[in-house]
C-alpha cells in the first residue's frame, strides 16, 4: 500500500448580506482531475442557513450539521471522479447569507472504502478543533483530514501539528452588518495509525466553530484505485 495524497486544491469565497436572494452557490473544483480521483468538498454557509445543503448528482453527502452555538451550516460531501466534473459544481441551500467551501482532489485513495468522518465538534472558543476518529480495520496507511469552520471575521495563525499538507483557507468577505461572515479550513497528514486526533486551527478570536476529522483509506495493492502519479501538495 501507499498513503493517499492531495493532488490539488480549491477555495471558493462569496460575499453578500441579509438581502440576498440566491439559494445556490457555485463551488470551486481542483484542477487536473482525472478518472479515479477521490474528490472532498466542505462548504460553510453564513448564518441564517437554512435547513439543509444540497448536492449535484453523483455526490455523496459524509455530513451536514449546525454550530451547538449558532445557525451556520456545515456540510462535507465527496465524489469519486470519473474525468467529466469540470471545474465547478453548483451546492444548493434553503437561505443564503455568506458563504466559504474547500474542495481537496486525492489520487492513491481506496474506491471501494468511502471516506469516513467523525461528528462535528463544535464551540465557541474560536479555535477548531477536529475530534478524534478511529476508522474500521485498525491501522492503515491513512491520510488523515482535519477541516474546520468559523462564523465571523477572524484570521488564521496556524494549522493542527504535523498537518502540513494541502493547506486551505477560504473567506466570506468583509463584515457588512448582518454578521454572517464565515471562514473554512483545511489542512492534511499522512499517518499509519488506527485512531488520529488532530490538534485545533488558531484563531485570532473567539466566535461560534464547528470541525470534523476524515480518514481516507488508500488503495490496496494491485487495485481499488487507477495507478497513476500523484502530487503531495505541503503549504
Amino acid at each position: 500500500m501507499a498513503f493517499p495524497a492531495i493532488g490539488s486544491t480549491a477555495t471558493t469565497s462569496r460575499s453578500g448580506g441579509a438581502g440576498t436572494t440566491s439559494t445556490s452557490t457555485t463551488v470551486n473544483l481542483p484542477a487536473s482531475i482525472s478518472a479515479g480521483d477521490l474528490l472532498i468538498v466542505w462548504f460553510r454557509l453564513g448564518a441564517g442557513a437554512g435547513t439543509g445543503i444540497g448536492w449535484p448528482a453523483g455526490w455523496t453527502e459524509l455530513a451536514d450539521a449546525t454550530d451547538a452555538v449558532g445557525s451556520d451550516r456545515f456540510a462535507v460531501a465527496y465524489r469519486y471522479a470519473n474525468g467529466s466534473e469540470g471545474a465547478s459544481i453548483v451546492v444548493t441551500h434553503a437561505t443564503w447569507y455568506k458563504a466559504a467551501a474547500c474542495a481537496w482532489r486525492i489520487t492513491g485513495a481506496d474506491s471501494t472504502t468511502p471516506p469516513v468522518i467523525s461528528t462535528i465538534a463544535s464551540s465557541s472558543n474560536g479555535h477548531p478543533d477536529p475530534p478524534s476518529l478511529t476508522p474500521a480495520g485498525g491501522a492503515n496507511d491513512y491520510l488523515w483530514l482535519g477541516i474546520g469552520g468559523i462564523g465571523g471575521e477572524q484570521t488564521l495563525s496556524s494549522y493542527p501539528t504535523n498537518y502540513s499538507l494541502g493547506q486551505l483557507f477560504a473567506s466570506s468577505g468583509t463584515a457588512d452588518g448582518t454578521s454572517d461572515n464565515c471562514r473554512a479550513m483545511g489542512a492534511a497528514r499522512q499517518l499509519n495509525a488506527a485512531s488520529e486526533n488532530p490538534g485545533q486551527f488558531t484563531m485570532s478570536a473567539t466566535a461560534g466553530v464547528g470541525a470534523y476529522t476524515i480518514a481516507v483509506y488508500p488503495a490496496p495493492a494491485g487495485g481499488g484505485a487507477l495507478a497513476r502519479s500523484s502530487v503531495v501538495m505541503v503549504g
